[in-house]
């Protein structure tokens, strides 16, 4: 495939970082692209898929806490981990001589700081793509929460007010 027609799909997605599948293992994940460095990128031109630059990711493993994967994404690393029930050892793999990580190795999942940021706010993270589905967040919290707190201070409020007859 071409570079136009993968970034075209991108887009669709909505996503900024995709996990790439690579090597023998195709069931396992073993770098990232990056959309924003595709920006400037002549998709016209046909260019090859192997001419856009890949990530190695970090990787983690499924016991981590959030708090130790969110110290992890700060270091400016990546905002984008890969789960390896050996992460170690997937690391090692990539670095030494390029080897998709498979077996025990493998990718079994993906985690972002956007993920870890839901989990500790127990809350939705919205983008500008996500509008409708803030909008409905939004006014579920108001039917639910701020809404009955509102008529209860109300309510309240006129019971405890004086009123002559």
């Amino acid at each position: 495939g071409s570079v136009q027609e993968l970034v075209g799909k991108l887009k669709a997605l909505g996503h900024s970082r995709v996990p790439v599948f690579s090597g023998a293992a195709t069931t396992s994940a073993d770098q990232f692209l990056l959309l924003k460095e595709q920006v400037g990128i002549d998709t016209a031109a046909g260019h090859p898929l192997s001419t856009l630059r890949l990530h190695e990711p970090l990787w983690v493993a499924p016991t981590d806490s959030l708090f130790h994967l969110l110290n992890k994404f700060q270091l400016g690393l990546a905002h984008i981990a890969f789960v390896s029930r050996h992460p170690e050892m997937a690391a090692s793999l990539m670095r030494s001589n390029g080897e998709t990580p498979a077996g025990a190795c493998a990718c079994v999942g993906i985690i972002t700081l956007e993920d870890i940021i839901e989990e500790i706010l127990t809350e939705e993270i919205y983008d500008e793509s996500d509008v409708s589905a803030a909008y409905a967040t939004i006014a579920k919290m108001v039917r639910t929460v701020v809404r009955p707190r509102l008529e209860a201070k109300r309510a309240a409020a006129a019971a405890s007010s004086c009123t002559p007859l």
